[in-house]
């Protein structure tokens, strides 16, 4: 391993054992930083280093925010979200393309996280999902249109299809599967069953998926 060869401590077993946390430093450790992506080891790993370090403090990385106060109620002091995340870093270049301040997103997205997303999992009515947001900023349609097979878009970039150009649409992410990419640019190649996610006025998005 490369880390060990550089000479970084490095220890392998399982990390829901007590032994091996024991082992790796956790009980006069300051920090431990979780991130594999079994839940249920997660929580496992999360109450052991608790029990054996009342003082440690805990950062967990999960895929779903449904798994954040479970967590926290595990004894993680600072959970972060990746499906959260995603939908932040979309968001934020929606509000970018209406010129909406940046220190105005930064405070909201810092409201949001010092609240450990309580506004995307409450019942109240407080916008919940990334559509709820966009639906408060005026002519704006945010929707997911799916690339099919033997689709002219299917295979190639989005440079080559050059959408903003010709259907005046902006495609803001791509998922594929359970992946989300983001960072899009003009050699972002579309594929089959790709879900491209798109930001336009609702006439521009019926005339893009109807040409």
């Amino acid at each position: 391993m490369k880390a060990r060869k550089q000479g970084e401590p490095v220890i392998f077993g399982d990390a829901t054992s007590e032994g091996v946390l024991t082992h790796a430093g956790i009980p006069t450790a300051r920090i431990a930083v979780v991130v594999i992506k079994d839940h249920v080891a997660v929580r496992k790993m999360v109450s052991t280093c608790r029990n054996l370090n009342s003082e440690l403090t805990i950062i967990v990385r999960t895929r779903y925010i449904c798994e954040v106060e479970a967590l926290h109620a595990t004894g993680a002091d600072e959970v972060i979200a990746e499906e959260f995340e995603t939908s932040v870093e979309i968001f934020t270049v929606v509000l970018n393309k209406y010129f909406v301040p940046r220190d105005w997103i930064e405070s909201f997205i810092t409201d949001v996280r010092a609240d450990g997303y309580q506004m995307l999992r409450s019942s109240s009515n407080i916008p919940k999902t990334l559509p709820d947001y966009v639906r408060y900023i005026p002519e704006v349609s945010l929707t997911a249109l799916t690339v099919e097979p033997g689709s002219l878009m299917a295979g190639t970039t989005l440079g080559k299809i050059n959408l903003r150009k010709r259907y005046n649409l902006l495609v803001l992410a791509i998922r594929r599967g359970e992946e989300i990419i983001t960072g899009i640019g003009g050699e972002t190649r579309i594929e089959a069953g790709d879900s491209a996610i798109i930001y336009a006025k609702p006439e521009d998005v019926v005339k893009g998926n109807t040409s």
